[in-house]
């Protein structure tokens, strides 16, 4: 993969949760195991012999697997969060690259927030994350919204099931 022109990293909002019984308007959140609990039932996580899961613990991939259903609520209105991250890195990409339009890898894509901002802004969109939930929800948002963006599990530390490597911007 040749250099990228601009990398972008962002880091998402995340309100802390009181307790196993929170709701957030109104729905409930996933109950998930913590590593103490997984241990005193003589496992941790699930096994197998993937490469994601020799670079993210089992107990770690399990939560962001449990909260994809969910994430969207951490913010007050998903849609317009996506709307307002797009407003401000889609200019900064044109800036920055003089192109209104790149390739863009999107290596930490969760759900989609920041991806489909960008697709929705014009650019050739590769998104992947080490959760296949998420990427899941990721697809169907985008597919919602009538956006060609490809989805990809792959960890940002390896991207090996990436094939492409003409992007003019990472993002994570």
């Amino acid at each position: 993969m040749h250099s990228p022109t601009l990398a972008i990293s962002c880091a998402e909002r995340l309100w802390p949760i009181a307790d196993d019984s929170s709701e957030t308007c109104g729905t409930p959140l996933p109950r998930l195991k913590s590593a103490s609990d997984s241990e005193r039932a003589g496992k941790i996580g699930h096994q197998s012999d993937s490469p994601i899961d020799t670079i993210m613990t089992p107990t770690s991939l399990d939560f962001y697997e449990a909260l994809a259903e969910y994430y969207h609520l951490i913010f007050e209105d998903w849609d317009r969060s996506i709307e307002r991250q797009a407003g401000i890195l889609n200019p900064l990409i044109v800036k920055d690259t003089g192109r209104c339009s790149v390739n863009l890898l999107d290596c930490a894509c969760g759900i989609g927030t920041q991806a489909i901002g960008f697709a929705q802004g014009g650019h050739s969109v590769v998104a992947c994350d080490s959760s296949l939930a998420a990427v899941n929800r990721a697809k169907r948002e985008a597919r919602e919204r009538d956006l060609d963006i490809s989805f990809f599990v792959s960890d940002m530390t390896s991207l090996g099931e990436i094939t492409r490597s003409d992007f003019n911007v990472v993002a994570a």
